[in-house]
């Protein structure tokens, strides 16, 4: 008989045998879930799946970490197999969740869960010590938590005694017992405050403080000498006094125990020493993780801006928007009849903005999640909570908002601010704005520009060209060669990374009355001019027959006041919360020229700036399928000089357009004296140095080249200074011609810039009047130089939905009819 090997029979089911295990995952408000995974399970996949079972929306800023065999948290890498890491450098099969890349814009956390958990891991930190902070923060920052946790105060609750069972303080604190009542204090001044925002306050207290962002590593650099090195996404910190921005550095080195950093300034280049090998190259790999979350992070920006919501001329805010995927090269017309022939279509180009960063997000990193019962399988599976229509300060979630055009075609009625007969006119529009600043994009070195193209013969500016030196073709011998993109090229071919898919076209269209009664009030104003108005207005080319003739009729028969008067002056509902902050009143040179909320300058914050604000506003606008962008700005005071060129170096600006004095006819202040007059001069301005490298100057104006540096970081950049010196303190310019060669030389300027499309800043000394004006000139001459249809009463309110009052007055309005009357009859004799 053959012999037989029987094997008993069991029914267990042993995880060992298919290299399954389960991982307990704590979560930032001491909780736990378990998570089982295989030994091909990502690690990106375990925090999807604990991201969606909490969820949280925007797990991007998340990560895991686990405790290392020598007693320290690392993070674990998500593009790698998670067993794997554990088995070999963890001493326990524990994970725990923590946001691993910080921001530094609040608004970016428009999800409440998300914003939640980012809040819970930054009290931790404080709580354990981690981000010092004096005894005055943290009261005021545990009063921000029991807000956020407890709601109002109760007396009969909220007392010391109860409150001493709850850590609110740093453990390092010492006698806590006595500042409960200084808590309870300043919990009670917060009475009203929504949970939410005060989640929110406490976010942005504890980005004011030391170490936010970092993390740290005890290195020795070349000398031997103990050195503390930071990461965060903001760049690399050595010493806490020198910091090496992204934008600075060339290249990452390790080898062995070793780590460099090689800048572009090679002066500045460093070596550390780690205590070895896997710290050197985990080092290493956290700044390679925190600047492709940095570069992702600059990436979305180009793509979008911070969603916004449609307006109507009245400033209200639309209930509806339309999504972001649902319109690509589809323009939206609203006139007496759609129907009509081709020249009702003509209208202003459209102004366009791209996806909200949450949809950029969504659509570099996928919302897909993996389901508890197969880690190892990448099959799709659905956010569990539905994503509805909802709307957190500036951001608004995009997934159901699918009927905005139906609601838009009825229009409140438009009322004017001095004649009530205006009140009968109806005007609507749908307002979508274009797209932020590609900040920091530089021309690549190796492939062509994209965003220039040669020279079309076909498309030559048709501008005047008056004699006025220019500064660079005096100084470096070198003509300036001028390049305009071609209108068949699309967006899509210069930033490559976003499909017309992506885009929100957006159009400006009017409906006016065919006979809308003229009163007596206007009729006084207009000193008897009759008014014939035609039955609709349309939008002019450079390339239509006798169109500075039509412009020179509405000068001279009156139309232009009817016009002026039924723009809206500012958005009625707009949000200008950090404007009006007490600790911001000394920033404005005015009280009733604020920037909206939505649009303001973001300054990095500084213990001197905590809201790292700035009266200025970003504009932009897309002309057929280019862009124009802008920063309106005030006058520097002396008190904001400093933040004037933090702006200007944080938003790589090349060109500076100042159109005021620095003090009127009485001798009052207009402007501060924030630039150097002379050649050779520097001027210091906290942490930037501004040295005028020379200056050549006209009959309107005064061109300087600057050179703006930062000792700290050792980096300088070239900016150039233009000021013009011909607009009287009452009225406008009366010379024309040279305002039409004034703009013709900061265009010229601009496109010399390195990074492509960077923003001109514009000032006078509110920002809003002359401002307007050189920026609406430079929108619609650029219209007329491309032959794209132009609409100067929507031009200006799109002006107007991103910086108030823009063109304050009647005369200033006219003033832009006669540039465009003379840079049309000019383009004739060219």
């Amino acid at each position: 008989m053959p012999f037989k090997l029987k094997l008993k029979k069991s029914k267990q089911y042993s995880i060992a045998s298919k290299s399954l295990c389960v991982i307990a995952v704590k979560l930032l408000e001491n909780s736990t879930v378990e998570c089982i995974v295989s030994s091909r399970t990502l690690g990106q996949e375990c925090l999807n799946n604990v991201c969606q079972r909490l969820q949280i929306q925007q797990a991007e800023y998340f990560g895991l970490r686990y405790q290392s065999k020598q007693g320290e948290l690392r993070w674990v890498d998500l593009e790698r197999p998670l067993k794997r890491q554990l088995d070999k450098y963890s001493s326990e099969c524990t994970l725990y969740l923590g946001v691993m890349f910080h921001v530094f814009d609040v608004d970016r956390l428009h999800n409440d869960v998300t914003r939640y958990y980012y809040f819970s891991h930054l009290k931790s930190d404080v709580i354990e010590g981690k981000l010092p902070c004096t005894r005055e923060e943290a009261i005021q920052l545990a009063s921000y938590s029991l807000q956020a946790e407890f709601g109002d105060h109760r007396p009969e609750h909220h007392t010391p005694d109860y409150l001493k069972n709850f850590v609110l303080l740093p453990k390092r604190i010492d006698n806590q017992e006595v500042l409960l009542e200084q808590i309870v204090q300043a919990h009670r001044n917060l009475q009203g405050i929504h949970h939410s925002l005060a989640e929110v306050y406490y976010i942005l207290a504890v980005q004011r403080l030391t170490g936010y962002g970092e993390e740290l590593f005890q290195v020795r650099d070349a000398a031997g000498e103990q050195v503390v090195l930071g990461i965060s996404v903001k760049g690399i910190t050595a010493k806490h006094d020198t910091v090496y921005g992204w934008d600075e550095i060339v290249d990452l080195v390790h080898h062995k125990k070793s780590f460099r950093i090689e800048a572009r300034d090679t002066r500045s280049s460093a070596q550390f020493y780690l205590p070895d090998v896997e710290t050197a190259k985990y080092v290493w790999k956290m700044c390679v993780q925190q600047h492709k979350f940095f570069m992702s992070a600059k990436e979305s920006e180009t793509k979008a801006t911070l969603p916004r919501a449609s307006w109507d001329l009245n400033g209200n805010r639309a209930s509806n928007t339309q999504p972001a995927e649902e319109s690509s090269n589809r323009d939206v017309v609203q006139t007496d009849d759609c129907n009509s022939t081709a020249e009702s279509l003509k209208r202003l180009p459209s102004y366009r903005q791209a996806p909200d960063y949450e949809t950029a997000i969504r659509t570099k990193y996928g919302t897909t999640s993996v389901s508890l019962n197969d880690l190892s399988s990448h099959k799709n599976h659905p956010l569990l909570p539905p994503l509805s229509c909802s709307q957190y300060g500036n951001f608004v979630d995009l997934t159901e908002l699918r009927d905005s055009l139906s609601n838009l075609n009825e229009g409140p009625p438009m009322h004017t601010y001095s004649t009530p007969e205006l009140a009968t006119a109806h005007m609507s529009f749908q307002y979508k704005p274009p797209p932020p600043y590609p900040y920091g994009q530089r021309s690549s070195s190796s492939t062509p520009d994209l965003t220039r193209n040669t020279l079309d013969t076909g498309l030559l500016s048709r501008r005047a060209h008056v004699e006025i030196p220019s500064f660079y073709e005096q100084v470096c011998a070198k003509p300036i060669h001028t390049t305009y993109v071609t209108i068949g090229e699309s967006w899509s071919a210069r930033t490559s990374s976003v499909s017309t898919g992506e885009r929100v076209q957006a159009s400006l269209a009017s409906e006016q009355t065919e006979e809308a009664p003229v009163g007596p009030m206007m009729m006084a104003a207009m000193n008897g001019l009759a008014v014939t108005r035609p039955h609709s207005q349309g939008a002019y080319r450079n390339g239509d027959g006798n169109v500075d003739a039509v412009l020179e009729s509405y000068l001279t028969e009156g139309q232009v006041f009817l016009e002026f008067e039924r723009i809206t002056k500012k958005r009625l509902d707009a949000d200008l919360s950090t404007a009006l902050m007490p600790e911001n009143a000394s920033r404005n040179r005015f009280s009733d020229v604020l920037p909206y909320e939505e649009n303001r300058v973001r300054l990095t914050p500084s213990t001197d700036n905590r809201t790292g604000y700035i009266n200025a506003s970003h504009v932009s606008a897309s002309v057929g399928e280019q862009q124009r962008f802008y920063i309106a700005a005030q006058g520097p005071m002396e008190s904001t000089a400093e933040s004037f060129w933090q702006m200007v170096w944080e938003n790589h600006v090349t060109v500076v357009v100042m159109l005021t004095e620095t003090r009127d006819n009485q001798g009052r202040d207009k402007c501060h004296q924030y630039w150097p007059k002379d050649k050779g001069e520097t001027l210091t301005f906290g942490a930037y140095h501004v040295v005028c490298k020379g200056w050549v100057s006209s009959s309107v104006a005064v061109t300087s080249s600057l050179v703006l540096s930062r000792p700290a970081v050792r980096s300088s950049r070239e900016v150039w200074h233009l000021r013009y010196t011909d607009w009287p303190d009452h009225g406008c310019p009366g010379n024309v011609q040279g305002f039409l060669g004034f703009m013709e030389e900061v265009d010229s300027l601009r496109r010399l810039s390195p990074w492509s499309n960077s923003p001109v800043v514009v000032h006078c000394t509110a920002g809003v009047g002359r401002t307007g004006v050189a920026i609406l000139c430079d929108i619609l001459l650029f219209c007329l130089d491309h032959n794209v249809p132009m609409d100067i009463p929507r031009a200006l309110t799109l002006v107007r939905m991103q910086r108030m009052l823009s063109v304050q007055t009647l005369a200033q309005y006219k003033f832009v009819y006669q540039v465009l009357v003379r840079h049309l009859q000019d383009s004739r004799l060219i």
